[in-house]
């Protein structure tokens, strides 16, 4: 049975998560960035250090957005102090809450203005968004990173919308690796059906795809506005 998707809310003034649901919560960056400071509070060692390593003062500060919203956000459903949240990194680098907390999983994906961020139980999940680029070489990228199936796939759209059709399986595909916590290092061809995807526009000109491997019953979706985010009002 394919998950039941709700249209864009407000945050939920009960943080109760469902074994059968999946919380898709998405903020805009560009509106946030430029007071990134206010969460440094809120962030570790280790990503203060990741946020000086990236070259340009808006990436510094879109990471730091997309982070303590993160932090934020996890900490109403955890009921602890955002600063209080641990994380652990498998191999490839991929996010996990440590200890008692691993009941929950999550993802986060951010690209241009938006973030966003999918939280459950017990369930595997990824998110990727991506801006609809109209410059972006789509065919000669698909040659270069599409695998055959995904390739037929692709050319199965019209010319007017193999743009949109390429947008919607590459975040597919991230939103699937993501899942894996594998990078590019397992292709997504190996999917044997037991990972599905819900894909939408997030935004005008934004594709967001969510990857979930369970029982899913109802996805939500939340909006987190400025207002919300600033001063803690959800």
């Amino acid at each position: 049975m394919r998950a039941g998707i709700t249209l864009w809310r407000s945050p939920p003034s009960n943080f109760y998560l469902g074994n059968n649901q999946l919380h898709l919560w998405r903020f805009r960056l560009g509106a946030m960035a430029e007071s990134g400071y206010c969460f440094h509070g809120v962030l570790s060692p280790d990503e203060l250090t990741r946020a000086e390593r990236l070259l340009t003062l808006d990436k510094r500060n879109q990471f730091i957005t997309a982070r303590g919203s993160l932090r934020l956000i996890l900490g109403k459903y955890l009921q602890v102090s955002p600063d209080q949240i641990q994380f652990q990194y498998n191999q490839y680098g991929k996010p996990a809450l440590a200890g008692q907390q691993q009941a929950i999983s999550f993802n986060l994906s951010h690209s241009g203005e938006w973030g966003v961020l999918v939280v459950a139980r017990e369930v595997a999940v990824g998110v990727d968004v991506e801006r609809i680029d109209p410059d972006l070489q789509c065919l000669q990228l698909a040659q270069n990173y599409y695998n055959e199936h995904e390739q037929f796939l692709l050319n199965q759209y019209s010319p007017l919308r193999k743009r949109r059709g390429f947008f919607r399986l590459w975040t597919q595909k991230e939103a699937m690796l993501k899942l894996l916590g594998t990078g590019f290092r397992t292709d997504p061809q190996n999917n044997d059906g037991s990972i599905e995807f819900m894909t939408f526009p997030l935004a005008a000109a934004y594709m967001c795809s969510v990857a979930f491997k369970g029982e899913i019953a109802q996805i939500r979706r939340i909006h987190l506005s400025d207002t919300d985010l600033f001063y803690d009002q959800f």
